[in-house]
């Protein structure tokens, strides 16, 4: 017994011989790395727990990096913006964990440097793609890169000094920035065009344009309706106004450009910034004032005309049929029925026009009634479109609302059976932008134009109300789906959880799975939100064929999930349903041929 005793006590001294030897050796190491001008480093001296000391450890490497790191001007709010970073990549030294902890942190130079390089990337990236959204009048997607550029630059180590050549000048990034911020919210103008009373609310249509004559797409505001500030959207130029006092002479509204939301989950360095500095950036010109008074005297010394044109905006020399009822030859009954359709929503009583529509088509209409807080926005200027079988009446704009001030503004298109003449089912319209890349292929006939237009709006209402069932029968049995998903936490030790920049987490899925996996999402969010802009198509074979490769840079927003990226669809359009082979997800573009002649191989 007693050698048995022995041999164990021999083993202790054994392992703690050989723990004391490493720590010696820890700090031989540390003391070698605190003299090499390749690292920063910090010592969490003693401390009574493993936790203090790794806290300790992380700020004096932090401070270490503040001082040491060569730079003309540290970023505005220090190198809080580059914690994540050095918790996810340091290494680490235990020197003593006995009657007390210590630990040493350290990191290379080299890699703190690759970030911040980095991140000047991301800036000059934002202002790219602000530029584009510009050109293509998106003016609320090009404040939100210019603003997320601006705080990035923010945390960027020599912020103040980064230089942005625009090809005529070489300027600072943070000057050219703000103004080019000032410029773009200065030029938009805001007009009231309908008042309308509603219960006890003033609900106000307005427009909005650029100075140039630029239509203002997926524009964010908010304005004071009297009690609170309540947020809203600028789609295809319209949006409306609740305001709670019905004789309201003004209303106040500011432009928004931070997208708070969208950046919490597309861009934590952006939101990390935001919260840090606590207030938004000021630009006066996002600041606007609404005059409604003279706006109700407009309209009260109005004279009306006895004999009114009934196409007040058409005209001999023009042949725009925007803003102009087209009625179809036969008669007025799908304007009477759209008109029907129109008012219960506005009464919020779409029983009353059960009848107007199919079983699917009503099934529809309930699933939009419960996918938010909706108004309509307006008057609707209708516009029917045969196609097929069907009547498309384009559209009824609608505003929805949802918790945690988020609204998007969809315009909604309403798709009739000729022979029955009810509603069998409806879709959100695709942005303009979206739409026009579709409708300007110059060699394609109408009906293949129509065919993916309606198939690309199907696609993101279904999406966005949830529609399973219909996404169950438009996927292959045996459809290729690639999931991408931007991962925003990583747990390391210590239980510290950070995001790891720009890590994307690819999963090729069964139907089954794939499906699944999104009815459990849809379950778990209140709401799901897509945005197709950037579209490109092909045909996959002969001129003749309806099989397309369908590629779209494709926002999606939920209340708790966001990413933008590329979504590509191999989809058979010949049949009564369109039929999905293959669905990819990529963060950047790449050729859509290439990507079909790729895919192919499901033909």
């Amino acid at each position: 017994m007693r050698k048995i005793f022995n041999i164990f006590l021999l083993a202790i001294l054994i392992c703690n011989t050989a723990q004391a030897q490493s720590y010696r050796e820890n700090r031989k190491l540390a003391e070698r790395i605190s003299a090499d001008t390749s690292y920063y480093y910090g010592d969490s001296g003693e401390c009574t727990s493993a936790e203090i000391a790794y806290d300790n450890g992380i700020e004096n490497l932090l401070k270490n990096v503040a001082t040491n790191y060569k730079s003309d001007a540290l970023c505005d709010i220090g190198f809080e913006p580059y914690r994540k970073f050095v918790e996810q990549n340091f290494e680490s030294l235990i020197i003593a964990d006995e009657k007390y902890f210590q630990q040493f942190y350290y990191i290379k130079r080299s890699d703190l440097r690759e970030e911040i390089n980095f991140r000047e990337e991301n800036i000059i990236s934002y202002i790219n793609h602000g530029l584009d959204a510009e050109d293509d009048s998106r003016v609320g997607d090009a404040l939100r890169f210019y603003y997320w550029a601006q705080m990035l630059c923010y945390a960027h180590p020599n912020g103040a000094k980064l230089i942005y050549d625009d090809g005529e000048s070489k300027q600072l990034i943070k000057k050219w920035l703000n103004n080019k911020i000032e410029e773009l919210v200065a030029s938009v103008r805001i007009f009231p065009v309908e008042i309308d009373t509603v219960d006890d609310d003033l609900h106000v249509t307005l427009t909005a344009s650029t100075t140039d004559g630029k239509t203002v797409s997926n524009l964010r505001y908010f304005y004071n309706n009297g009690q609170n500030y309540r947020p809203n959207t600028f789609e295809n130029a319209k949006s409306l106004v609740i305001m709670k006092n019905l004789g309201a002479d003004m209303i106040s509204v500011k432009i928004d450009m931070t997208y708070y939301t969208e950046a919490e989950h597309l861009d934590p360095e952006v939101f990390m910034v935001m919260n840090h500095l606590k207030e938004s950036l000021a630009f006066p010109g996002a600041i606007k004032k609404i005059n409604l008074k003279g706006f109700k005297e407009k309209l009260k010394n109005r004279n009306p005309d006895p004999n009114p044109d009934p196409n007040p905006n058409d005209n001999d020399d023009d042949n725009d049929n925007d803003n102009k009822v087209t009625a179809l030859p036969e008669d007025d009954e799908y304007l009477n029925v759209i008109k029907d359709v129109e008012n219960a929503i506005r009464l919020n009583d779409i029983a009353s026009v059960r009848e107007h529509f199919s079983d699917d088509g009503f099934g529809m209409l309930n699933a939009l009634a419960k996918y938010g807080k909706f108004a309509v926005i307006g008057t609707p200027d209708y516009e029917f479109l045969e196609y097929g079988d069907e009547i498309l009446c384009r559209s009824i704009p609608m505003q929805f609302d949802f918790r945690g001030n988020v609204s998007f503004c969809h315009d909604v298109v309403f798709r009739f059976d000729k022979d029955t003449k009810k509603i069998t089912s409806l879709a959100f319209k695709l942005t303009d932008i979206a739409e026009n890349d579709i409708l300007s292929k110059s060699r394609w006939d109408e009906k293949s134009k129509l065919t993916l237009i309606n198939f690309l709006e199907d696609y993101q209402t279904a999406y966005a109300l949830k529609r399973i069932d219909y996404l169950e029968q438009i996927f292959s049995d045996d459809a290729v789906i690639i999931v991408g998903r931007v991962l925003k936490k990583q747990t390391l030790q210590n239980g510290i959880e950070c995001r790891k920049p720009d890590v994307i987490e690819y999963t090729k899925k069964t139907k089954a799975q794939y499906l699944q996996g999104l009815e459990a999402a849809f379950r778990s969010r209140e709401y799901v939100n897509l945005r197709f802009t950037d579209t490109d198509f092909t045909r996959a074979v002969g001129d003749d064929d309806d099989i397309y490769g369908i590629q779209v840079r494709q926002e999606f927003f939920s209340s708790s999930y966001g990413d933008v990226g590329y979504l590509f669809l191999l989809v058979d359009l010949r049949g009564e349903l369109p039929i999905i082979h293959v669905r990819t997800w990529q963060p950047a573009q790449t050729d859509t041929d290439s990507l079909v002649r790729i895919n192919w191989f499901k033909f």
